[in-house]
């Protein structure tokens, strides 16, 4: 059984994907990114993705609506050595779904199949994997003949997050519309939606027989979930790993983004750290000031 860190925008950049896979997980996706913005200017598609030839296997999420510009970005991809090229379909934030992309597509299935079709075509060597929800709402459940078009046109792997596009992120994923189509589909079917502990992600594959499991917000902050999910136990980790675990990926993001953008963009990401700590407010409010690594540390009482 693989696990998957889910493409999330402003979380999953390689900082954040390094630690991940130290923790166990298999492949991590970057954060997703439109098509049309990697052709443009490849070179700063490629240095926004954070992508090195020391990063086994890399994939990136792809979003967007022209099958032409799909195609040509997925080619792309694979001259840049991209192993998973994955095709959004599920995103519900108003700003990508007016455009006629993310869970847009589920309203256009004709469409979501000359994508798929045309971007089949333009991968050769990557695995081709197709992210859907289950439709656009409770009224317009597309997921079983989204999977079968997947299915048909070849793609190699389907993510599916078990909730609607009206649902955002409230709500609960229904699971049972996974075990559905992985029944159904000879596809592997990977889910995806609020996955937290190893048990539960112990119980989802039991239920429903997928091929894996996808973990997006619940990774944020507790990395070491892939590892408690591959060995089945929990890790109570003492405060002082917990804040030694939230240093290094301070240490990790500032190599790559440059101390003074680290220690705003963590500012974001260290909550899912400490929730829970008696004084998590106060070391939130001390980490929101830091301007350095080093009042990062002494904010987290290092």
């Amino acid at each position: 059984m693989k696990t998957y860190l889910a493409p999330m925008a402003g979380y999953t950049d390689r900082a954040f994907r390094d630690l991940c896979r130290k923790e166990g997980a298999d492949v991590v996706f970057a954060e997703m990114v439109n098509a049309r913005q990697v052709l443009a200017v490849p070179d700063k598609g490629k240095e926004l993705l954070q992508i090195t030839a020391e990063e086994k296997p890399v994939a990136v999420q792809l979003f967007g609506h022209d099958p032409e510009a799909l195609k040509e970005a997925s080619h792309l991809l694979e001259e840049w050595n991209v192993d998973y090229i994955d095709l959004n379909c599920g995103c519900p934030a108003r700003k990508v779904v007016k455009t006629g992309a993310g869970s847009a597509l589920l309203k256009d299935l004709s469409l979501l199949t000359r994508i798929i079709r045309v971007m089949r075509a333009s991968v050769k060597r990557a695995c081709l994997s197709i992210k859907i929800r289950a439709g656009w709402d409770s009224e317009s459940l597309v997921f079983q003949e989204a999977g079968k078009i997947a299915q048909e046109e070849g793609a190699d792997l389907l993510f599916f997050h078990a909730r609607t596009r009206s649902q955002g992120f409230g709500g609960k994923a229904h699971w049972p519309w996974i075990g559905e189509l992985a029944g159904r589909l000879s596809l592997p079917v990977v889910g995806n939606g609020d996955i937290r502990t190893w048990q539960e992600a112990a119980l989802r594959l039991e239920e429903t027989s997928c091929a894996g499991i996808m973990i997006g917000r619940g990774a944020i902050g507790r990395p070491r979930l892939f590892r408690e999910i591959k060995e089945g136990r929990t890790y109570q980790a003492p405060r002082e790993d917990i804040l030694n675990h939230l240093y290094e990926h301070y240490c990790d993001k500032a190599r790559w983004a440059g101390e003074h953008k680290a220690v705003l963009q963590m500012r974001k990401v260290a909550p899912f750290y400490v929730r829970g700590f008696p004084d998590a407010k106060e070391i939130r409010i001390l980490l929101n000031k830091a301007a350095s690594l080093e009042e990062a540390r002494k904010g987290m009482g290092l």
